[in-house]
């Protein structure tokens, strides 16, 4: 009987080890990681570039002449039949939007598109990074001398 309590305890206080040395590495993963958010200039300057670039695809998708275009046919479309002056008035709209572009809809349709995805592929590349430098400070947090050294400021 004493063995197998000896044996739970044992367990037990094992157990607590565990639970202790899994939410300190978790907290001092955090830490690391709020750190690099913080004074990492890299990370930083790839933040302002994300911000930057969603700020910018933001105003293009509303004023981008396709976008202005499929708003002129939506509203043509909304029109009453009997309106054939709000009818004309827009569809002067979408001629000059085309003629001042001198393109198709087609053309506009892919231009928005190839910007709204080169706006997107840049995105994830700085959000890869970004992730990478994370794992960095994460992977600095465990080493053997980052969990030696003492850094609670």
């Amino acid at each position: 009987l004493n063995v197998v309590i000896y044996i739970a305890l044992g367990l037990a206080a094992l157990f607590a080890i565990i639970v202790f040395l899994s939410r300190a590495t978790r907290k001092r993963k955090l830490k690391a990681v709020r750190k690099l958010h913080r004074t990492d200039l890299n990370y930083i300057e790839l933040e302002d570039e994300k911000k930057e670039i969603l700020a910018k695809r933001k105003e293009l998708e509303s004023s981008h002449p396709y976008q202005q275009l499929l708003s002129a046919k939506f509203k043509l479309k909304s029109i009453e039949e009997g309106d054939i002056e709000a009818a004309a008035r827009f569809e002067r709209i979408i001629e000059n939007i085309l003629t001042e572009f001198d393109s198709t809809e087609t053309h506009l349709a892919e231009a928005y598109q190839a910007q709204i995805d080169a706006m997107n592929q840049r995105l994830q590349r700085i959000e890869l990074a970004q992730k990478k430098l994370e794992i960095e400070a994460e992977r600095s947090a465990y080493s053997f001398a980052g969990v030696l050294k003492n850094d609670d400021n």
